[in-house]
């Protein structure tokens, strides 16, 4: 059985795309995510986000795209 890539982790390479799942309801300015958004952002908007709100708890998974 092929081994799973490692997720990514806080903080995330600035440069890199991923796909995110929040495990809560975050906001980034007038934007608000919900847990079964899917959004695709740069690392550097996801590290913003996780220090806004609250830590990396904020994050369910992080898939590299």
């Amino acid at each position: 059985m092929a081994k799973k890539p490692k997720a990514p982790s806080f903080p995330y390479d600035e440069e890199q795309t991923v796909a995110v799942t929040f495990s809560r309801v975050v906001r980034r300015g007038a934007i608000k995510y919900l847990p079964r958004d899917n959004p695709v952002m740069t690392g550097a908007t996801l590290n913003a986000i996780v220090e806004e709100n609250g830590g990396a708890d904020v994050v369910r998974s992080v898939e590299p795209r």
